[in-house]
């Protein structure tokens, strides 16, 4: 991906993860430090190295957004749930992680734009199901079910 896409993105996550007064100011060294929440996720998100240091996609934008906008900050690792309700209570100023983008999050919060997309199909014979599947109740007749989901 282009270093412009990188910056589209950047500029479109600080602007919904931030209050309008920290979005809106001049590019001058942040007085306060920000308080970002991340979670490891399955490569190439957000993982730990072995020295405890975060890396990944997500964590490496961050950065580049925080370098050039000269923000300071700590990341602080929360699960899933706290990371959602410390942006909806502002006990964190941000979040960055794989997130899965659904309408009932979106309802309190806001998301950048998608930046990866994924899914997953599982597939069954229509009709005659082996005696195994059906056995394990994953023969249903004309049942298909996909997920997607958006990061």
């Amino acid at each position: 991906m282009k270093i412009t896409s990188w910056l589209v993105i950047g500029f479109a996550l600080l602007a919904i993860f931030f209050p309008k007064d920290v979005a809106g100011q001049q590019n001058s060294p942040s007085p306060q430090l920000l308080i970002v929440g991340t979670k490891e996720a399955p490569p190439p998100f957000s993982m730990k190295t072995s020295d405890g240091q975060w890396t990944g996609l997500s964590i490496d934008l961050w950065r580049q957004i925080a370098a050039e906008l000269n923000f300071r900050f700590e990341f602080r690792e929360l699960a899933l749930k706290q990371l959602l309700e410390g942006v909806m209570d502002r006990s964190l100023d941000a979040a960055v992680a794989a997130f899965t983008i659904t309408p009932e999050r979106e309802k309190n919060l806001d998301f950048t734009h998608a930046f990866y997309t994924t899914g997953l199909g599982i597939a069954v014979a229509a009709e005659k199901p082996s005696a195994r599947a059906n056995k394990r109740g994953l023969a249903a007749k004309n049942s298909r079910k996909s997920m997607a989901g958006q990061t």
